[in-house]
């Protein structure tokens, strides 16, 4: 992947069709674009929600999109990307500790593309990769400054 989908001037995800999530973006801006049946909303009812795009292709990769919201506002975003499509009935029996240190090689390589500042710290947030010692996933995450929220 070639193309720079973070702009870390504004802290803006470019994804398909010129759609852009930003720490403006709701998840009716979501389901608006990406169809209700492609969204999957969780509403814990205490203030946090979360969406998930599952197998979401751009360009050769395919990436699980799970966005996270407090009071509305969209806190972060994982990314988890991997060359074939998730399988959706994959579960533990299925899981081999080689692929998922190639998933997190391929996540590190692609995120790599995406390291172009001091830390990864800017106004609007930050940008880095986080493994997930639970699920034993890693995943790239974009977490924003709830300062920066207009």
């Amino acid at each position: 992947m070639t193309a720079q989908l973070i702009n870390i001037k504004t802290g803006e995800f470019a994804l398909n069709s010129g759609f852009v999530v930003s720490n403006q973006t709701t998840e009716n801006d979501l389901t608006a674009h990406f169809g209700e049946e492609r969204v999957s909303v969780r509403d814990f009812k205490n203030g946090y929600s979360n969406c998930s795009i599952r197998n979401l292709k751009l360009g050769e990769l395919y990436f699980i999109l799970s966005f996270y919201f407090l009071n509305g506002r969209i806190t972060r975003t994982e990314i988890l990307v991997n060359t074939e499509p998730y399988d959706d009935n994959e579960g533990w029996d299925s899981f081999d500790k080689e692929t998922e240190i190639k998933k997190g090689k391929v996540i590190e390589h692609w995120m790599a593309g995406q390291k172009q500042g001091d830390d990864n710290i800017y106004p609007w947030g930050n940008v880095g990769l986080t493994y997930d010692f639970h699920n034993l996933c890693s995943s790239g995450v974009i977490t924003y400054n709830p300062a920066q929220h207009v």
